[in-house]
Formats: C-alpha cells, sequence, structure tokens
C-alpha cells in the first residue's frame, strides 16, 4: 500500500513541476516599489526563478544612524547614534530574488502561484530624510550642519520575498503581488567639504508590490488532478 501511495504522489509531483505557463516575463511593478520587473525560469530546476526589479522604492521604516567625525589629523573618531522611530525614504535601486514558485490551482482562464525565496538590494538611497526621533522631535538625516554636499549614500540590503501570481491563458500577461521583509544598511559618500565625517544608518528595510508581466516563450500546460 505504501507503494502504491508512493507513486501517486510521485505522479502528482511531476505534474506540478510541468504546469508552468511562460518561460520569461517583463513588465511592470508599482506599490512602494515604482519601475521595471523581470521574472525569468532560467534555471535547470523548473521551480527556480529569478525576478528583478529596478527602480524606485518608497518606504518609512525605523532604524539607526551612525554619526561619526575626527576633529584634527591624529585624533581618534566620535562616535554619535541616532535612533529614530520613523522615516519616509526614496531610494534607486535594483532588487534581484531567487524565488521557489509553485501553481496550486489550474484553471480554464489560467494558472494560480504561490512563490517564496529572498533576495538582495544595491543602489542609493537620499540622505537629506526627515525622521522621527526617540524624543518625539523631526530631525534631516543627512543636515547640512552634519554631512554637507552628501544628498545621495550607497544603500545594501537583504530581503526574503513572498507572494502570488496569476497566469491567464488567454493573454500573455501574469499578474503577482508580494511583500518583501528585509534589513538595510546604507552608508554617507565622502565629500571636499567634510572629508573628515562619516555617516552610515541601518533600518527596517521592506516592500509591497503589484507587478503586471507581459509573458515570453509559452510552456505547455498540464493539467493538476489533485
Amino acid at each position: 500500500m505504501k507503494r502504491y501511495i508512493l507513486i501517486v504522489l510521485m505522479f502528482c509531483t511531476v505534474v506540478v513541476l510541468h504546469a508552468r505557463e511562460y518561460q520569461h516575463g517583463i513588465g511592470l511593478s508599482v506599490g512602494t516599489f515604482y519601475g521595471i520587473s523581470y521574472k525569468g525560469f532560467i534555471f535547470p530546476v523548473e521551480e527556480l526563478a529569478l525576478q528583478v526589479d529596478a527602480g524606485i522604492r518608497t518606504f518609512a521604516t525605523g532604524g539607526t544612524a551612525i554619526y561619526r567625525r575626527q576633529e584634527d589629523e591624529g585624533t581618534s573618531w566620535k562616535q554619535t547614534t541616532l535612533d529614530f522611530n520613523r522615516m519616509g525614504a526614496y531610494d534607486l535601486e535594483v532588487n534581484p530574488n531567487i524565488l521557489y514558485q509553485r501553481p496550486f490551482a489550474i484553471k480554464d482562464w489560467g494558472t494560480v502561484s504561490w512563490y517564496a525565496g529572498g533576495g538582495t538590494s544595491i543602489g542609493f538611497i537620499r540622505e537629506d530624510t526627515k525622521a522621527l526621533l526617540d524624543d518625539g522631535t523631526w530631525a534631516f538625516l543627512g543636515d547640512d550642519e552634519l554631512l554637507r554636499g552628501k544628498r545621495m549614500r550607497g544603500k545594501f540590503g537583504l530581503n526574503a520575498i513572498g507572494g502570488i501570481e496569476m497566469h491567464f491563458t488567454g493573454a500573455p500577461l501574469s499578474l503577482s503581488i508580494d511583500f518583501r521583509p528585509g534589513y538595510g544598511f546604507s552608508w554617507a559618500r565622502e565629500t571636499e567639504h567634510y572629508p573628515k565625517r562619516k555617516m552610515y544608518t541601518h533600518f527596517f528595510d521592506w516592500e509591497c508590490s503589484i507587478a503586471l508581466r507581459y509573458c515570453f516563450t509559452p510552456v505547455k500546460r498540464e493539467k493538476v488532478v489533485f
């Protein structure tokens, strides 16, 4: 009996692996991320996909800013830590993710799939962003007094991702929505105005977006019985 059950489960798994309907898709993303979105099943394992989003992220988050300064040559660095509860930011970035995607329903009108994975974000984040501090006051991260001329800074982040996607049989389109919680780190670049001052920021880095993509390279559909 166990052998028959195992054979049935293996058969169902094979059917599911061949249920996706396209090879590549490209379109637009809106939400907290505005830009171009690409998804492609380019790996030897058919359930794995690469999703790359490039554009502008808008988000509000909390975190910590660290200012470091050196008054004179030979003196030690002085550090100030500034916690903030809320920060609204604009982020120019590229966010690649590797996903495990698997359909759970195939209808006459299309396929519904869930996916999960993780990735990284690389780009720039604006520094003159207003933040709500722990003492209830608002301040600019990147105030001219502290970091004059440093209006953009490098940004690196790690994130998880989970979402759902619908591919429509009657049209070469897919619609997806996902949430990406993560951790971000940014740093100020040195300028000629203040070469002895540095700033670092680490914060909760997240995104929630909807993407509509045009799909290329159709893949043969299979009917899911279970």
